[in-house]
């Protein structure tokens, strides 16, 4: 079983107009590197379809080990017709295991 260390909440703000970016970084307590792989950001916006943001969507971008980029385009966010819901940050251990629910929180997106 992998030793995680959780981030304890992170709400992620889209704004129309603008775009999003934001380091993902997986370190354990002494600050190693942790290789997880695969993230994928799962969204479940209120009264919309899901969303996913994954590196085969061209939202993440893997940096190093244990460090991801994500980018949301202005075009995308501007797309998105709904303002609030919940996500969820899903990886692969380690040991191949899929860790479905790494942390969650609430997306918002606002004019301003």
């Amino acid at each position: 079983m992998s030793t995680q260390t959780l981030v304890a909440s992170w709400t992620i703000t889209l704004i129309r107009g603008g775009v999003f970016g934001s380091p993902l970084e997986f370190r354990d307590q002494s600050g190693t590197p942790i290789p997880y792989t695969s993230p994928e950001i799962v969204i479940t916006p209120n009264g919309a379809s899901p969303v996913t943001w994954s590196i085969g969507g061209g939202q993440i971008t893997f940096v190093s080990t244990g460090t991801y980029s994500v980018f949301i385009p202005a075009v995308q966010i501007n797309s998105y017709l709904w303002s609030s819901g919940k996500y969820r940050l899903q990886v692969i251990d380690g040991s191949s295991n899929t860790v479905p629910c790494l942390i969650e929180g609430l997306i918002f997106v606002k004019d301003c």
